[in-house]
């Protein structure tokens, strides 16, 4: 079960990227005045977060109802994408707030 729940954080990732890229390729293609800055930024920072949670990730093993996790690859995948929510979901926080404020 854990392994089908990191496989979907993993495609929802995948998913992000690729939607991010393309809406930048399609922006750029048609010239959108205004969008590039923001498309641009938004893949930035969603390619820092990861990488950013990439370096902090931890592969320690976990002991999780009595079973020991101790696969590297997907404990440090985990923490990749937990990490990566919780800072992106931080942005967006604060994206909105300023939002509202500038107005």
């Amino acid at each position: 079960m854990i392994d089908a729940i990191l496989i979907l954080m993993a495609l929802a990732i995948v998913a992000a990227l690729g939607a991010t890229a393309f809406s930048a390729l399609r922006n750029l293609r048609q010239g959108v005045s205004g969008f590039h800055r923001t498309t641009w930024a938004t893949l930035a920072l969603l390619v820092v977060v990861l990488l950013v949670g990439l370096v902090f990730s931890s592969s320690s093993p976990l002991k999780i109802n009595g079973n020991v996790f101790a696969d590297a690859f997907w404990l440090r995948l985990s923490d990749v994408l937990i990490i990566s929510s919780v800072c992106l979901f931080v942005v967006a926080c604060a994206g909105i707030v300023y939002n509202r404020l500038k107005r």
